[in-house]
């Protein structure tokens, strides 16, 4: 996965700090949405005769709500708003409450009703709506138990206990209490926007504690010498994550903001450089509704560290001493290195594996001649494995003996490298026979060598003899043969 590694200063980071001044939004009750277009539930008679919701209160809360003797709050809409009133329940995330809701029935014919079911909505991520899971079911599977106030016997008080999830919103927001019956017992398809005969709904202010605050935890695994997995503890509350790699120790003024966003808590990065310290910021975005993006509900960074493999390099190879079938290769030794891999092939694609070795020079023989190849080579490291091919090219030349290899009953010798540094190779194709020698003249006819010729191998010390091309004679008993290098 590419993404942004960011390489700033200080200086730089400080210089994008702006001077904020706005009212959190969080402290403001979001404006509603549910039952569009009129915003109020719908009740076809409503609390006048239907019965209505006596009383509310709360328990358990670090501000509870008490509201009793309402009656049939409003007759012409069966909709009380009490956010307003100033009464306000507030509990912290991960804990609970208890809304008891007590329903006065009418008892009269021809309006006598039963029964009548109550839900309690929150509007727990501060949309304005209330969604299927901010109802507040029972414990027990809807509908088969579901919060009933009955008349016989009598069962007119309910207590739903309302627990505030970890992914609430923090600050304030909306609860509805809703009371509906059809056909004198409860109305199952009760719902937010009533659509019950019989009913009535009320709306309090409920405040969430649950600050935004960053992950726990940063972990980092998997690390090799460009990429890594990263991973933090998730918060339920947020709504994304912004994180920022650099190599640069420092940490972005909390009003910094535009770096790189995930919804999820990783990243798995594999553009990094080897052998550098790079530092993983994390921090949780929970809130965005309704604000400017520096207004964004954002916790403090956390911050964490680690180091990528050291680098195993690339070597820069050299090809040189090409000759009609042998070539040198040799690069600058890698620190890191364990050894070497090469290859000698005629295709451009770079292969599975080459030939092992521990040496920065080799000089690679049975070449053809006037042929186009490809050397690849790479390093073989720790804990980094291996560095990336390098690929080279070179032509062979064509064969360089004077008389068209003066092949004789199948006899040949080869010299190599052509042309020759401080050292001659010759290889016989066959054992030399008696009174064998080995003569070098220059141009001039003047012998600059002469040496016997005891084996199919012949190795001789060059460094004396002065630039320029020569000749090279073979004789013995039987073959006589004549080739031409350069120095």
């Amino acid at each position: 996965m590419k993404i942004r590694i960011y390489s700033f200063s200080k200086t730089v980071l400080l210089a994008l700090v702006a001077s904020l001044s706005y009212a959190d939004a969080s402290a403001q009750l979001p404006a509603l949405k549910q039952c569009s277009p009129s915003l109020i539930p719908n009740f076809v008679v409503g609390c006048t005769n239907g019965g209505y919701i006596n009383s509310v209160t709360t328990t358990g809360g670090s501000n509870n709500i008490t509201n009793n003797s309402t009656g049939c709050g409003n007759t012409s809409t069966s909709y009380s708003d009490y956010t307003t009133s100033g009464m306000k329940v507030t509990q912290e995330a991960g804990k609970s409450v208890t809304v008891n809701v007590t329903w006065t029935p009418n008892t009269n014919n021809p309006y006598f009703i039963e029964s009548s079911i109550t839900k309690v909505y929150i509007d727990w991520n501060r949309n304005g709506l209330f969604e299927n899971n901010e109802y507040i079911a029972p414990a027990s599977v809807i509908p088969t138990n579901p919060h009933v106030h009955t008349v016989s016997p009598s069962h007119l008080t309910v207590n739903v206990t309302v627990d505030v999830p970890a992914y609430a919103k923090d600050g304030l927001t909306r609860m509805r209490i809703v009371t509906g019956a059809d056909n004198h017992i409860y109305g199952f398809n009760t719902d937010a926007c009533g659509n019950a005969k019989y009913g009535e709904a009320e709306d309090y202010v409920f405040e969430v504690i649950n600050p935004c605050v960053p992950p726990n935890v940063i972990s980092v695994a998997n690390v090799d010498y460009k990429s890594a997995d990263i991973t933090w503890t998730p918060k339920l509350n947020s709504e994304m994550y912004e994180y920022v790699i650099t190599p640069v120790d420092t940490i972005p003024h909390d009003t910094v903001i535009g770096f790189s966003f995930t919804t999820t808590p990783s990243v798995d990065v594999d553009t990094f450089q080897c052998n550098v310290k790079y530092y993983v910021l994390v921090r949780a975005i929970c809130d965005t509704a309704g604000k400017t993006t520096p207004n964004w509900s954002k916790s403090a960074w956390m911050r964490d560290s680690f180091v990528t493999n050291p680098c195993c390099h690339t070597p820069v190879v050299t090809v040189d001493k090409v000759t009609h079938n042998t070539a040198r290769f040799s690069w600058m030794p890698i620190a890191t290195a364990l050894g070497y891999e090469y290859a000698v092939t005629t295709v451009p694609s770079p292969p599975q594996q080459g030939t092992f070795t521990t040496q920065t020079v080799v000089l690679q023989q049975g070449l053809s001649s006037k042929t186009n190849y490809y050397l690849f080579v790479r390093s073989r490291c720790t804990p980094t494995p291996q560095s990336d091919w390098t690929m080279n090219t070179f032509k062979t030349e064509k064969t360089t003996s004077v008389d068209g290899l003066n092949v004789q009953d199948g006899f040949s010798l080869d010299i190599f490298p052509n042309p020759v540094t401080d050292r001659i190779n010759i290889q016989l194709n066959a054992e030399p026979a008696a009174n064998a020698f080995i003569t070098i003249f220059d141009l001039a006819g003047k012998q600059v060598y002469r040496g016997n010729v005891q084996r199919k191998t012949i190795l001789i010390d060059a460094s004396e003899i002065p630039a320029g091309i020569y000749i090279v004679k073979y004789t013995d008993e039987i073959h006589n043969q004549i080739n031409k290098i350069t120095k």
